[in-house]
């Protein structure tokens, strides 16, 4: 069985955040101005837990793309001046 190399396994990160409150207005605001690329109802998100530094919250897509639609919708959001990091979805 060949496994196609085009796989849609990278999520696009939007944020990390500190303060969970904050999510739901951050991914509602970024839905409504890319809703062609975030049509899931609430984000992926990933709590990571850094020494020193407190807990964080990387708000991601829930929806997965390729590794080029990832970089396409980065681009998107550069050009509206806005954070984006590309993540290998393997954390499920």
């Amino acid at each position: 069985k060949l496994i196609s190399s085009v796989s849609n396994n990278y999520r696009v990160q939007i944020a990390s955040l500190k303060d969970p409150e904050k999510i739901k207005v951050l991914y509602f605001d970024i839905k409504s101005k890319f809703p062609k690329y975030f049509r899931n109802h609430s984000p992926f998100i990933e709590k990571k837990i850094l020494p020193n530094k407190g807990t964080f919250y990387r708000v991601q897509s829930f929806e997965k793309y390729s590794k080029k639609e990832a970089i396409n919708i980065c681009n998107l959001f550069i050009l509206e001046n806005l954070n984006c990091l590309i993540v290998k979805g393997i954390h499920e």
